[in-house]
């Protein structure tokens, strides 16, 4: 009798180690590849991180990073479809309460902050616009340049799809709940770009870290307006003191949302996202590094490394 229950007993015992090695395995499978979607701003940028956390563990692990804006890329997460989320943009409160009932935490970590550039054509001859004047075009109170003391020509609006966490930072700042005036909708930041170029009459904005060519150096064919609040002096996005004190007005945090507290290759992926040369990566990227206050909030987030 005995001995049948010591075998019954090594019975159980095998068949828990059993499932617990097939759930391990399962883990690593699962895990295999590290997915990584969102933000369109923060592709290349993200992307360099990987290939350098990548190079510093040998390829060992494999990661993907996809864009499609943070907006789609936010659906996908709150699906538990993606590992890592790249957005330009907060998470919502019905976002939170989503994440929330298909249990994922959301946690937040910043990497980067970013400011957001008002392009135009270098030859429309206009330097610097006030907020006053980029909500009088944005919501189309102002529809030709020459009411800025620009040429005779009507403005041109390029905007990001909806898609986009720019194109929501942008219409919030702009115009509120309201929306947007007439626009030519646009994929991508490249795209913005290239349209922008070409059209002397046309007007966009993109992340300042889109405007760096491959040595690290602005596009001077593009003009990244110099912008100021009614009354006050005009800065530029590529200045670092005026983005990181907010004397340029549209500064945003980048961030990164997992679905529990990152951990394994995540973490140390995290880790290295957030170490001096993590940080680097972010400034020869045209992007700049997380400030003090937003440690402090990482911190409150349990982002402390």
């Amino acid at each position: 009798m005995k001995t049948k229950t010591i075998f019954a007993l090594a019975s159980v015992l095998f068949l828990l180690l059993l499932n617990a090695c097939k759930e391990d395995r399962e883990i690593r499978t699962k895990n295999e590849e590290i997915i990584i979607e969102g933000s369109n701003t923060e592709f290349d940028l993200v992307n360099k991180l990987v290939l350098e956390f990548q190079a510093a563990h040998n390829d060992q692990v494999k990661m993907s990073v996809k864009g499609g804006g943070s907006n789609e890329g936010m659906n996908k997460f709150l699906e538990g479809k993606i590992d890592i989320l790249n957005s330009s943009r907060l998470i919502n409160d019905e976002e939170v309460s989503t994440a929330v009932s298909n249990g994922i935490t959301a946690t937040q970590a910043i990497i980067a902050m970013d400011a957001v550039a008002i392009i135009t054509n270098p030859k429309l001859g206009i330097d610097s616009l006030s907020l006053s004047d980029l909500r009088a075009i944005f919501s189309g109170e102002l529809t030709n340049w020459k009411e800025l003391d620009g040429p005779d020509l009507p403005i041109h609006i390029y905007n990001r799809d909806k898609s986009s966490g720019t194109h929501s930072y942008i219409r919030r700042k702009m115009v509120g709940e309201k929306e947007l005036a007439s626009y030519r909708e646009v994929a991508s930041p490249d795209q913005l770009m290239q349209l922008v170029k070409g059209d002397l009459a046309g007007i966009a904005y993109i992340g300042v870290g889109s405007l760096f060519d491959k040595e690290g150096r602005p596009d001077g064919s593009i003009w990244a307006m110099n912008l100021y609040i009614d009354g006050g002096k005009a800065f530029s996005p590529y200045e670092l003191v005026a983005v990181k004190s907010g004397d340029y007005p549209l500064t945003r945090p980048l961030l990164q949302y997992f679905k529990k507290f990152p951990e394994g290759e995540i973490l140390d992926f995290l880790k290295f996202t957030l170490s001096e040369k993590g940080q680097e990566v972010v400034r020869k990227s045209g992007y700049f590094a997380v400030t003090d206050f937003q440690k402090q909030i990482n911190k409150e987030n349990g982002i402390v490394f």
